[in-house]
């Protein structure tokens, strides 16, 4: 049984979106990351929708239509200027959390949150208000050698997988993080908390996150080769440079947007089939439990 699934039987207290509230949180989104736009133009940096918003864009010529979230990315260069540019152009109206970008962090990238809003989730800990936000990927260059490559993906994805496990750990009492605990079959929760706990006590999940983000930048030289090693494990995303450069710029909801020039190989290396709908029931879409614009 997956999480939602465990969610809807259970008595957490979560908030599904109305579809006038999800439309009222998409154009919220919009707004936000129009003003992320407009820094990265003024300041020559290249931005373009990624994951699901390059898909919407590609299938619905916007948002898709139970999607409540944002993600876009950049080279790794444009990456870390983008901070000082939103600074820059809007002063303290956005901040950015990430690894070696503020002084905690919980995730593998950068997030662009909206303070004086919340956004909930059944993955938060129930002491945090975290707010509304839009997720930033860099674009960093995968080695040539093959050899380097794997050597990469082996430090990478257990660096990675250490900075969950504190994580977890840390938000024992999430939601999330309960239920599946109470619901482990396979005693997978059980054995990411002892490792968690287990490196707790000589690390922070900030500290291994920072680490991580070092590791995966370190090639600075042109490849042949990009991916986006910090979304997934480090080998799910590796496309040819010429596949994200250049980039085009099509329809998204109200504006033009920029996305990966070969977009068709970007969707069919993360979805495969990307045209096609899926049923219902796979129609990811995010559990919320607090929610204020």
């Amino acid at each position: 049984m997956n999480l939602t699934q465990l969610l809807l039987q259970s008595n957490i207290n979560i908030k599904e979106l109305t579809s006038k509230e999800l439309v009222t949180l998409q154009h919220f989104l919009l707004d936000i990351f129009n003003d992320i736009y407009y820094a990265c133009e003024k300041h020559g940096l290249q931005l373009m929708l990624s994951g699901g918003c390059c898909l919407g864009a590609i299938r619905h010529r916007g948002f898709i239509p139970w999607d409540d979230d944002m993600d876009i990315m950049l080279m790794r260069e444009d990456y870390k200027r983008l901070p000082q540019a939103l600074s820059t152009e809007f002063g303290n109206k956005y901040q950015c959390i990430g690894p070696n970008i503020s002084t905690e962090t919980d995730m593998s990238f950068m997030r662009i949150e909206k303070p004086g809003t919340i956004l909930r989730s059944i993955y938060d800990h129930p002491n945090q208000n975290k707010p509304v936000f839009i997720d930033v990927f860099p674009i960093d260059n995968i080695p040539n050698n093959r050899f380097i490559r794997c050597y990469n993906a082996i430090i990478a994805d257990s660096l990675h997988y250490v900075a969950l496990c504190i994580k977890y750990y840390n938000y024992l009492d999430s939601p999330a993080v309960q239920l599946l605990l109470k619901n482990d079959g396979k005693n997978e929760m059980r054995k990411r908390l002892i490792i968690g706990k287990i490196f707790s006590i000589f690390t922070t999940q900030t500290k291994v996150f920072n680490i991580f983000d070092k590791f995966i930048s370190r090639h600075t030289s042109n490849t042949i080769d990009v991916g986006v090693p910090c979304s997934r494990r480090y080998l799910r995303e590796i496309y040819p440079r010429e596949t994200i450069l250049p980039v085009i710029k099509l329809p998204f909801e109200n504006i033009l947007a920029p996305l990966p020039q070969k977009y068709d190989i970007y969707l069919k290396t993360l979805y495969n089939n990307y045209m096609q709908l899926p049923p219902e029931d796979q129609r990811k879409h995010a559990f919320w439990i607090e929610i204020k614009l």
